[in-house]
């Protein structure tokens, strides 16, 4: 049976950001132990009640599902929402893991947050925490949030 690592992600007008973020989550799990008849699924959560134009870049990428939120929810609602939408599809050996792909969330995080959950028997450990001590957000997903001309920064 195969276990799948499950990453839901919102990634609100930002799927070149995702792509990035799978990218780093691909590369840096790649010499992680997952261990035989073991993959990597993502879910990604179109928070803009199809408003996305660049969600559609996604629906060809092969280990990529799409849930689309009926209208904006808010990053933790859209979480909640990707997260009810993936349950029928969790089995008890998968694991499941949030994260954002603004740049705050590292995917060389992954394998030392991972390991924790990785090491218990299936059902005995439900969850784990990452405590961020410093937000730190990349400088292209700042200026992403905020319109960033050479004269200036000025806020949407």
């Amino acid at each position: 049976m195969t276990s799948v690592l499950w990453i839901v992600c919102p990634p609100f007008l930002d799927s070149a950001a995702f792509l990035e973020l799978r990218r780093g989550i691909v590369r840096h799990l790649s010499p992680w132990s997952l261990g035989p008849r073991r993959e990597v699924r993502f879910v990604v959560v179109d928070n803009t009640g199809h408003q996305d134009p660049e969600i559609t870049l996604l629906e060809d990428v092969d280990d990529v599902k799409i849930v689309h939120a009926p209208f904006n929810l808010g990053h933790q609602g859209a979480l909640v929402f990707g997260l009810r939408a993936l349950a029928p599809q969790i089995a008890a050996a998968d694991r499941v893991v949030t994260m954002d792909a603004d740049g705050e969330d590292k995917p060389a995080d992954l394998p030392r947050l991972l390991g924790v959950l990785c090491r218990q028997p299936p059902g005995s450990l439900d969850v784990v925490l990452a405590h961020r001590t410093k937000r730190h957000e990349s400088w292209a997903s700042t200026c992403r949030r905020f319109s960033c001309p050479a004269s200036g920064v000025a806020g949407r």
